[in-house]
């Protein structure tokens, strides 16, 4: 009989309860046989981050282990310098299906044209970009050959972005790709202009889910408003602005960061139209820190909105902050609310 640590299944079992990255080096020395599952678990999730490490140390390694490059799925690029990020290029992550990149600098051209390889890999599902461009152009262009498997998008573009115009698309680029959830913190005006632009790859009609902190106007609530059927709305830029999702006749699902004193944020639910709230069936609210006086507010419109939306089946409610007896009475308030109103507390990825 051979080995039991040896047989897959068991090998995985073991390793699916080891996380720490220096636990998951040590496993990989155990024997031969735990070395790649080790390092498929030790790889599959690599963030670049130049205040952390140096990334031409890990750079290099992939280059003399180029085994390790396809175990990668999940690649983020952080704060890295304009002379570092180009030396990606260079480099398949021919696996990769989550991409982000975030930067304070502007990037100039050889950067643009290391997202365009990295958008074109044939795995690609989730992208986030959050950084500024020098030129709009260098903007446009590293979509040219981005893989039509991206179905999620977010952007968290600088202030003074702006993609411009341009007059054709891409030769040779077959039809739109359908992305199903889209998200924008800044720019949303900009960036839905560029989303009617021929250059654009993407086609946001049948849109599922949408992330946002800026009111929904213009162009976006056209384009989204006869499919979508998620919003999460979060930090709002200006408070002063109104949220009215009314347009959004499908919407399932509406997910909110909430500011005290609450009433405002509670309207935009409310704006909901009476004959379509029948269809809104959960809702994730977040605070992120309460006080009692606020606890007992969040309570009150909690209350109201139950004789409201009878419908809802499931109200979460993720309190990230608050001390012993705020939550002790809480507790309390929840207590008297529909059983389907649940509290969490920690932050707002809490799966319900």
């Amino acid at each position: 009989m051979g080995n039991p640590l040896k047989i897959p299944e068991l090998l995985d079992l073991i390793l699916s309860s080891v996380h720490a990255p220096q636990d998951l080096k040590a496993s990989a020395l155990v024997c031969r046989s735990w070395t790649l599952p080790s390092q498929a678990r030790l790889f599959s999730s690599i963030y670049f981050h130049d205040e952390e490490f140096h990334p031409r140390l890990l750079l290099s390694a992939l280059q003399r282990s180029p085994h390790l490059i396809p175990l990668i799925k999940t690649l983020n690029l952080i704060d890295l310098p304009q002379s570092v990020l180009p030396r990606f290029a260079h480099i398949s992550f021919s696996r990769v299906h989550t991409l982000g990149v975030h930067g304070r600098s502007a990037h100039d051209r050889r950067v643009a044209y290391t997202l365009q390889k990295f958008l074109s890999s044939p795995a690609l599902v989730s992208v986030t970009i959050s950084c500024n461009f020098r030129r709009s152009d260098d903007f446009l262009h590293i979509w040219d050959r981005c893989s039509h498997t991206i179905n999620n998008l977010s952007f968290n573009l600088g202030p003074d972005f702006d993609p411009g115009n341009s007059p054709n698309p891409a030769p040779g680029r077959p039809k739109r790709i359908k992305l199903q959830s889209f998200g924008c913190t800044k720019s949303l005006d900009k960036i839905g202009r560029w989303l009617r632009d021929p250059s654009c790859p993407f086609d946001v009609s049948g849109l599922k889910a949408f992330q946002c902190n800026d009111s929904i106007r213009g162009v976006f609530a056209e384009i989204l408003a006869p499919s979508l059927r998620s919003i999460e709305i979060f930090s709002l830029i200006d408070p002063r602005r109104t949220h009215d999702i009314s347009r959004f006749r499908r919407l399932q699902q509406l997910d909110l960061e909430l500011t005290y004193p609450f009433d405002e944020d509670f309207g935009v639910i409310s704006t909901i139209r009476s004959e379509d709230r029948h269809r809104l069936q959960a809702l994730q609210l977040h605070v992120s820190q309460l006080e009692d006086a606020e606890a007992k507010a969040l309570a009150h419109e909690l209350r109201h909105l139950q004789s409201v939306f009878s419908h809802i089946k499931t109200v979460h409610t993720h309190v990230i902050l608050a001390t012993a007896e705020v939550r002790m009475n809480l507790a309390s308030y929840f207590g008297q609310l529909d059983p389907k109103t649940v509290l969490h507390w920690g932050a707002r990825n809490v799966p319900p």
